[in-house]
């Protein structure tokens, strides 16, 4: 009886063994140490991930929700609005009221500089090139610095209106950022339009400068015959 007793009690190690710890588990290996050590750092951790995750996915969407709005208001002006004043049927306070709601809100929407721009020249070509300049410098403020290429037309036509206002020197500081752009688009003109309106500020020594450019550069004969005529006439 004694014997079946002991066997008994050999045979059932699960009823007298108690439960260990989890961080005693833990602490049996060197990693599971560390864990144990930093849990609540590294839970805090894996929390900040998530929640960064979720903030990112949620910015993505709201901007996505946003940029459809946008892309809305500008459709809904140009079908409106600008259709309206090019023929004729709305006058131009109310026109550039529109345009100026417009701009504020889509401000800092790549999608909107296209109708903006063409705004501009509808505006210029009604004879009503200060209201034009007023609509390229505000956009010019809120372009983002690297649409080089949007902003470059922006201020092809922004100097060209000066020019035609007779603000020479508007007309020059707005060619000259033109020019620092990285990216270079039909750069003899840009030479050559500078070295004219240096020519009317009395900037001769840069007007050479920028004649000779084009002439030397070879990328435009006809540019460079006109740079020759504007040299020849320099006393």
């Amino acid at each position: 009886m004694t014997t079946r007793s002991m066997a008994n009690s050999t045979n059932m190690p699960n009823s007298t063994v108690k439960s260990t710890p989890i961080n005693d588990v833990l602490k049996e290996t060197e990693l599971g140490g560390f864990i144990g050590k930093y849990k609540i750092q590294l839970a805090v951790g894996i929390c900040a991930v998530i929640v960064a995750f979720i903030g990112v996915a949620s910015y993505l969407h709201f901007k996505s929700e946003k940029e459809k709005e946008f892309a809305s208001a500008v459709f809904q002006f140009e079908e409106g609005s600008f259709k309206s004043f090019k023929e004729g049927k709305i006058n131009p306070e109310e026109f550039i009221k529109s345009l100026n709601d417009l701009e504020k809100q889509v401000t800092f929407f790549s999608g909107a500089v296209p109708i903006l721009l063409q705004s501009s020249d509808l505006l210029a070509k009604k004879s009503l090139k200060a209201e034009a300049i007023s609509i390229l410098n505000t956009l010019r403020i809120n372009l983002p610095r690297d649409a080089f290429f949007q902003r470059y037309f922006l201020l092809a036509r922004l100097a060209a209106l000066y020019e035609d206002q007779g603000d020479f020197a508007a007309s020059v500081s707005v060619l000259e950022e033109l020019h620092s752009l990285p990216y270079k688009v039909y750069e003899s003109r840009v030479y050559l339009d500078l070295g004219r309106l240096y020519l009317k500020t009395n900037n001769i020594e840069k007007a050479k400068s920028s004649f000779q450019y084009v002439i030397d550069s070879g990328n435009d004969t006809d540019l460079a015959q006109i740079a020759r005529l504007y040299m020849a006439g320099i006393k």
